[in-house]
């Protein structure tokens, strides 16, 4: 499944990003990632919430793109962590949590250079899933 390579990209890539998962448009996990040794700040019941939460506002966002555009990302800055949220395409929304050591702008910039450019992920054949929540 390219959403197993998508987040293996992701994790790969930068040691500041925590956890990335990949819901689809009810909020349910498809696939999820969880760095190594990183310690979760909400349990398993807050991250569904949290999902649920994100999933029903990008709900709200997608209507009115036809008269401000779609949304490109949602990101909360917590004290703890930044929390970023952004849709892979019509069906699947992508959550990602980074510690918060680089600028935010960073991190989107960086994470919208891996979504927009699918051949650096489906085309890397299927992994196994490491974690779920």
């Amino acid at each position: 499944m390219k959403y197993n390579v998508l987040l293996e990209t992701i994790m790969s890539s930068d040691k500041d990003i925590r956890f990335s998962l990949v819901s689809d448009k009810y909020g349910n996990v498809i696939t999820c990632r969880h760095r190594k040794g990183e310690n979760n700040f909400l349990t398993e019941d807050e991250t569904t919430d949290s999902l649920h939460y994100s999933v029903e506002s990008w709900k709200i966002r997608k209507q009115h793109a036809k008269k401000i555009g779609m949304g490109k990302y949602a990101l909360v800055e917590y004290e703890k962590i930044t929390r970023l949220t952004m849709p892979i395409d019509e069906e699947n929304l992508l959550l990602i949590t980074a510690d918060n050591t680089k600028s935010p702008m960073k991190i989107i910039d960086h994470i919208l250079s891996i979504i927009s450019n699918p051949k650096l992920y489906s085309d890397l054949g299927q992994l196994e899933q490491i974690v779920t929540i």
